[in-house]
C-alpha cells in the first residue's frame, strides 16, 4: 500500500509533507495513548484523566501523521516544536482533522 500524501506550504513558508490518511493501526497508536492513561473503575467510569495524556496523545498524532518539515524526516516531533506558533496551530488543526475522520466517518454509518 502506497503512502498518501499531500504538502502544505504554511504562513510562514514552511513545506511540511503529511499523510492524508491513516491505516486503522496507525490511528490505534494513537488512540492507544489515551487508553493507556486513564484508570476506569469497575462500573466504566473514568476515574483520572491527566493532561499530560492529551500531550502524549497529540504528540503520538504529529509523529505518525507528519512525514517531513522542510525536507527533512528526521526529528519530527523537536522539529515541529520549533515552528512559529502560526506555522503550529496551522498544521494541528490539519493533523487533528486527519486524526478525526475515521470518528466523523463512523458516525455516519450508525
Amino acid at each position: 500500500m502506497g503512502e498518501k500524501t499531500i504538502t502544505i506550504t504554511t504562513t510562514n513558508k514552511h513545506k511540511i509533507v503529511i499523510k492524508n490518511e491513516l491505516t486503522w493501526g496507525e490511528l490505534q497508536t494513537i488512540q492507544d495513548e489515551y487508553v493507556r492513561n486513564i484508570d476506569i473503575d469497575g462500573d466504566a467510569s473514568m476515574q483520572s484523566f491527566s493532561g499530560e495524556v492529551m500531550i502524549k496523545a497529540r504528540n503520538k498524532a504529529i509523529e505518525t501523521v507528519v512525514v517531513s518539515i522542510d525536507g527533512k524526516s528526521d526529528h519530527i516531533l523537536s522539529t515541529f516544536y520549533q515552528l512559529p506558533q502560526a506555522d503550529g496551530n496551522e498544521m494541528m488543526d490539519k493533523i487533528n482533522s486527519i486524526t478525526q475522520t475515521y470518528q466523523d466517518t463512523e458516525k455516519k454509518t450508525k
